[in-house]
């Protein structure tokens, strides 16, 4: 049987979104855009494993062979103050004796952390490759790599835990800056050595930081803040049910609010959306929908409409200007209805444009205008389950009950991320750059994302339930936490829609179905926003258990424009 996913979803709008260098700026490597890993560099110093300079991190400095070799005997835990002299009066290095990291660079030549560039030097104050670092680090925790080795061998320790990382030990003669250093070092703490002792582990059972301390300094990492309009709105989302919404639908239809928009109306609606420039959110909206519609073997689809209910309006209609954006940007359509023919003639679009997925969304004539989004998404696993791999086990709800439901299974090599505070595996779709990624996690107001950019390969054996969710909300309060105010009262001004400061907002609501199995996903989901007038290794190695039986958090997500298509969360059997 064909592994597949359809997803439908319509969003409804009824009327009637350190250093400077560090913190700023971005790098190059290849062809990447690099940020400055301040965060990473935070992190570590937060734990006593990398210290700062009398410029802060210098995160844009390189890297010189002695800031390496000492970083590697922090990483192992060595007691840096104590680093003694012994070391340094036996080494056969004669180019240390000037270098502030002099007995460093002996205890980790000793002890074979590194090597030098002869028997008798080590080139202290040389730049670094990303390559050579990497090599010094896996030889640490016990792994026999060499420079054109040391990229495989980084991700199958699971060191290289993102692309950023992966990008500076790729290429030979990367020059490594400490930027790189602190991103690569992060991301070891979460390696193995190679006896398969995790790297955290061997630091804590060293004294080198307790388990509460590396549970507070790296739950300080941005996946557990609110940022974003996505997250924000998801630290709203009940916690006593499963649900599911639809961020990417939600943003779109409150855009095409915006255009429609004047003041403080608009500034407000553009500020819980994290919409800086809406001239230029409008061209990626329409450069997202041509890219979408366009796609073939993944169907991905967006429509959208504005309606004029006649008899409401009293003569009124869309402003030309407005009506222009809306075709231009959005792609949508405009027409009218009556107050005899309104839902069945809106419903009918929403069904056709949601492939039958939705039928309705509206149930009544009140509203004078209504901006609809709808999207339709269909693919197929890139990786599918097997049927004959389900079978039935115990989930455990967020309330402690104990239910048997029909698991899925599938082990191999998938893109994996784990901190002390959770484990996330991602699960791609055939034919484009959307995923699925499920979090093992009591993050409810966290932000994923981040974390999504730190997965490394590795073996997993995952298990995950086949569920169904049907949920419905009530957004206005959500929408007013996160500073839409103004739109839903009296000095709402939606004056560049029709012409006149009449409308405003007086519900917002948001109904949603997900349904997941071995066959793929069929989701829907619509948005209603009601105003009324007024005013590498060949030997497979032990699976990492990933067994979804406990509450998870999971989203969909364009992984090549960012976006986040759906975002849920299952904690109660069904």
């Amino acid at each position: 049987m064909k592994k597949g996913l359809s997803m439908a979803l319509a969003c409804l709008i009824l009327l009637g979104s350190f250093g400077a260098a560090a913190q700023n700026e971005t790098y190059k490597i290849g062809t990447w855009d690099v940020p400055y890993q301040q965060q990473a560099a935070e992190q570590l110093q937060g734990l006593g494993l990398m210290w700062g300079t009398e410029n802060g991190f210098a995160l844009e400095e390189p890297v010189t062979r002695e800031q390496a070799a000492t970083m590697v005997v922090r990483l192992m835990g060595e007691n840096v103050q104590q680093a003694g002299t012994e070391f340094y009066e036996k080494s056969s290095f004669t180019d240390i004796s000037g270098s502030w990291a002099r007995n460093l660079i002996a205890c980790a030549a000793e002890k074979g952390y590194i090597k030098g560039v002869s028997e008798t030097a080590f080139e202290p104050e040389r730049g670094v490759t990303g390559q050579e670092f990497a090599t010094m680090l896996l030889r640490a925790f016990g792994y026999a790599a060499e420079p054109d080795t040391a990229y495989e061998m980084g991700i199958a320790a699971g060191m290289l835990l993102n692309n950023y990382s992966k990008a500076a030990v790729t290429q030979a003669d990367y020059a490594l800056i400490r930027s790189d250093m602190a991103n690569i070092c992060n991301g070891a703490l979460l390696a193995k050595t190679a006896d398969g002792e995790p790297v955290r582990d061997m630091l804590i059972a060293k004294g080198k930081f307790t388990e509460e301390q590396w549970k507070t300094v790296m739950t300080q990492d941005e996946t557990l803040k609110n940022t974003g309009f996505t997250w924000k709105l998801n630290a709203q989302m009940p916690q006593d049910e499963n649900y599911m919404f639809s961020p990417f639908s939600i943003k779109m239809a409150f855009a095409m609010a915006a255009n429609g928009a004047a003041g403080e109306t608009r500034q407000e609606i553009l500020d819980a959306l994290d919409i800086d420039d809406l001239d230029a959110f409008n061209k990626q909206a329409a450069q997202v929908m041509e890219t979408y519609n366009a796609k073939d073997e993944l169907k991905l689809q967006v429509a959208n409409s504005i309606w004029r209910n006649t008899d409401n309006m009293q003569g009124r209609s869309f402003a030309p200007d407005y009506q222009k954006k809306i075709s231009q940007f959005y792609q949508g359509t405009a027409a009218d209805v009556t107050n005899q023919n309104a839902v069945d003639t809106v419903n009918s679009w929403v069904e056709e444009h949601t492939n039958g997925k939705i039928d309705s969304i509206i149930q009544d004539n009140k509203f004078w205008t209504l901006l609809v989004n709808a999207v339709y998404f269909k693919g197929t696993w890139a990786n599918q389950f097997s049927e004959g791999a389900t079978r039935s086990d115990t989930f455990v709800s967020r309330d402690g009950k104990e239910t048997e439901i029909d698991f899925m299974h599938e082990t191999g090599y998938m893109d994996y991320y784990a901190d002390a505070n959770m484990q996330m595996v991602r699960l791609p779709y055939k034919g484009a750059d959307i995923s699925m990624y499920i979090a093992l996690t009591d993050r409810t107001n966290g932000n994923l994302e981040q974390a999504a950019e730190h997965m490394s390969r590795s073996y997993v054996a995952l298990s995950l339930p086949k569920f169904r969710t049907e949920f419905s909300t009530k957004l206005n309060d959500m929408m007013k936490n996160l500073g839409v105010q103004t739109a839903f009262g009296a000095a709402a001004d939606f004056s560049p829609m029709i012409g006149e400061r009449l409308l405003f907002i007086n519900s917002v609501l948001h109904k949603t179905y997900i349904d997941v199995d071995e066959n793929g996903t069929e989701a829907a989901a619509v948005t209603a926003i009601a105003a009324v007038g007024g005013s590498a290794f060949t030997e497979r190695p032990e699976p990492i258990a990933f067994k979804a039986d406990h509450p998870f958090t999971y989203f969909i997500r364009d992984d090549a424009a960012g976006e986040i298509l759906f975002l849920g969360q299952y904690a109660f059997a069904q």
